[in-house]
């Protein structure tokens, strides 16, 4: 609970099952109830289905009823080269304007090469401006094993302490298991996190998205 301002509930869940073309599953719903303001809720259901190149289907719908307040703009961002070893290339960009309080941006970028075994890198930056406010705390733990199969962990844990507002806590954690065509599964809730649609480019102005 955040002084007059609700939480802004977000989460993210997805199930890779990658034997050579399998399908990929991926849902992304979220919630944001902000303030005085009205909710902003989102939902992402995208089914990919990974027969030698076969299509990508993804459906969003997004409503966002932000007045008073500032708008919330988010672009997404993605390439997915879907050969059985070819790299799969996401960048997922947010910016939010929290007026009456300072922007908070935040960058994720991963990058995905799938041949059977290869490593799984992701790199997340985030800048927060925050003055006249509390100090954003961030804590990242990564530990990578990657022999040939080896599973990679990934935590990152951040608690955002926002002014006159009550905190807001990001948990970020994620558990890839790479053996040959082995289903990674991973987690994200974030209550400011951008969701992780693939393959689409969203335009807020429109309402309408398209495959890359």
């Amino acid at each position: 609970m955040q002084g007059p301002y609700e939480p802004l509930e977000q989460e993210v869940r997805a199930v890779h099952l990658q034997g050579p073309y399998e399908p990929l599953e991926q849902e992304v719903r979220a919630v944001h109830l902000q303030g005085p303001c009205e909710p902003l809720e989102q939902e992402v259901r995208a089914v990919h289905l990974q027969e030698p190149y076969e299509p990508l289907e993804q459906e969003v719908r997004a409503v966002h009823l932000q007045e008073p307040y500032e708008p919330l703009e988010q672009e997404v961002r993605a390439v997915h080269l879907q050969g059985p070893c070819e790299p799969l290339e996401q960048e997922v960009r947010a910016v939010h304007l929290q007026e009456p309080y300072e922007p908070l941006e935040q960058e994720v970028r991963a990058v995905h090469l799938q041949g059977p075994c290869e490593p799984l890198e992701q790199e997340v930056r985030a800048v927060h401006l925050q003055e006249p406010y509390e100090p954003l705390e961030q804590e990242v733990r990564a530990v990578h094993l990657q022999g040939p199969c080896e599973p990679l962990e990934q935590e990152v844990r951040a608690v955002h302490l926002q002014g006159p507002c009550e905190p807001l806590e990001q948990e970020v954690r994620a558990v890839h298991l790479q053996g040959p065509y082995e289903p990674p599964e991973q987690q994200v809730r974030a209550e400011t996190g951008a969701g992780i649609p693939e393959c689409l480019i969203y335009n807020r102005n429109t309402g309408l998205c398209r495959n890359l």
